[in-house]
């Protein structure tokens, strides 16, 4: 009974470590997502609209060929939901909203972004929102 419980607890202290790696690894990257100025996009024009985001390391050094993900919650959709970062740390995501019919009401729209390069054991991704009016 007592080596089940060692084993117990060896396999426990291995997904912590495993954990606090993952979790170190999500915080050594910052995102930031940029749109329209204004923050706001006419739906019944229906037109594309670029979200830029940018992603640097704790120095403000870009962070090359990682896989960003991007989401659209609320409405609307990407051109394509995974794009890699350039050399200069940059993607640029191109954003449809919803057409909206006129018996609609408006709503916010929340885009969201995470690495996927960044977690190796554990799905802990470095992420960031962007709200469009």
């Amino acid at each position: 009974m007592k080596k089940k419980w060692k084993w117990i607890i060896i396999v426990l202290a291995v997904l912590a470590l495993l954990t606090g790696y993952d979790w170190w690894r999500s915080n050594q990257v910052i995102l930031t997502a940029q749109g329209p100025s204004s923050g706001t996009i006419d739906t019944s024009l229906a037109e594309a609209t670029e979200i830029v985001v940018n992603v640097r390391n704790r120095k403000g050094e870009p962070v090359t060929d990682h896989n960003i993900y991007a989401l659209a919650v609320g409405g609307g959709s990407f051109k394509s939901f995974y794009e890699k970062t350039d050399d200069s740390g940059r993607v640029t995501f191109v954003y449809y909203p919803p057409k909206m019919a006129g018996y609609q009401t408006e709503k916010s729209v929340t885009l969201k972004f995470r690495d996927e390069s960044n977690s190796v054991f554990i799905e802990i991704y470095p992420s960031t929102e962007y709200t469009i009016e």
